[in-house]
């Protein structure tokens, strides 16, 4: 028995999406970053990350090596990523996406950004939603090469 709760606790701890039941993703409408307007119900049938980020936020960008790995691999097979930053100044973050040629999906609307983030229930950043190919929550809070691995096996 004891062996059995070590192993739940040690699932709890480092697989942060496992007790997550596929939920439904929240729809909603933002305009990006490009000034074009994004419903997430419009990926459905495609792979998605929503990205919670923010500038000034170290772990957050010491990710975008990550999701600059997974744009340029997958872009093409039914995939997107949707950065959502909760930066103060949004023409900082706009010129930080354009100097690291962040080139996929940016909402950059500090009132909209900060409602998104409470819709999601996003309390820390980086926080990251992986939604599959139908509509659901697929994974919580991976990074790195975990968060590869998800996208891969989604993406079969």
């Amino acid at each position: 028995m004891k062996k059995i709760i070590i192993v739940w606790t040690l699932i709890i701890l480092f697989c942060p999406g496992a007790w997550a039941q596929r939920q439904d993703a929240i729809d909603f409408s933002a305009t990006d970053m490009d000034g074009d307007n994004i419903q997430l119900s419009e990926y459905k049938g495609q792979v998605v990350i929503l990205d919670f980020w923010a500038t000034w936020c170290k772990p957050c960008v010491q990710e975008i090596p990550t999701l600059e790995y997974l744009y340029k691999n997958y872009r093409d097979d039914d995939f997107a990523i949707i950065s959502i930053s909760l930066d103060q100044n949004m023409d900082k973050a706009r010129e930080f996406v354009s100097a690291r040629n962040m080139d996929w999906i940016h909402i950059l609307n500090k009132e909209k950004n900060v409602e998104l983030a409470r819709i999601y229930g996003v309390r820390a950043i980086p926080d990251m939603f992986v939604i599959d190919k139908q509509g659901k929550i697929a994974a919580r809070g991976y990074r790195g090469e975990a968060l590869k691995k998800i996208i891969k096996d989604l993406l079969k």
